[in-house]
């Protein structure tokens, strides 16, 4: 078995240490929370419309001289919202649903973005309703190309075209925490507060 050389992929920002949050890209590809890269480019210096990667040291000219024309990583943010959310899970801290109690449903959501992080699309939106989410948590997707959301909020998992259409629920009878479909089609999905799969 050929050994894995690829570096991991850690949910965590390399200057706070701490999961992200509005993670930002820059173009050599190294990603940090806003708040860090608006303090680092504040040891650097404001008047200066460049900045030092943390991690690199390659200096990134701003879009328009400010840290917030960087590329958003949707992909970083919503990966380390998962992992946040998981790890209080595992350790029984309380959860608060913001997704299902913020008037911008965007939130509840399945987005599509590209390796990089770049945006592609989302379809989906904060509810109870077929299509409608509240605290998905695990997805999948299956040999057909349909999508699978485990929402733990809703106690369900809800299954889409690729496309987004909807095209069916699978009731649960907990909270679901994660999807996965195996080689023969069989759905598995984990139950929180259940304690099986």
């Amino acid at each position: 078995m050929a050994e894995n050389t690829s570096p991991a992929i850690t949910m965590t920002c390399e200057v706070c240490s701490e999961y992200y949050t509005d993670p930002l890209m820059l173009p050599c590809l190294h990603s940090f929370c806003k708040k860090c890269l608006i303090k680092v480019k504040e040891k650097q210096g404001s008047a200066d419309t460049s900045l030092k990667c943390p991690t690199c040291d390659t200096s990134v000219n701003l879009p328009d001289g400010k840290i917030e024309g960087l590329t958003q990583n949707l992909w970083f943010e919503h990966k380390s919202r998962d992992a946040s959310i998981k790890k209080k899970i595992v350790s029984k801290e309380a959860i608060s649903c913001d997704e299902c109690s913020v008037d911008d449903s965007s939130d509840a959501a399945v987005y599509f973005s590209a390796t990089t992080g770049q945006y592609i699309g989302q379809f989906g939106h904060q509810g109870n309703g077929n299509g409608q989410f509240c605290y998905p948590i695990g997805m999948s997707t299956d040999g057909k190309g349909n999508i699978l959301a485990a929402e733990y909020s809703n106690n369900r998992v809800q299954v889409f075209k690729e496309d987004g259409t909807f095209v069916q629920v699978i009731q649960c009878d907990g909270n679901a925490t994660d999807v996965a479909v195996d080689n023969e089609g069989k759905i598995h999905i984990t139950i929180q507060s259940q304690h099986h799969v």
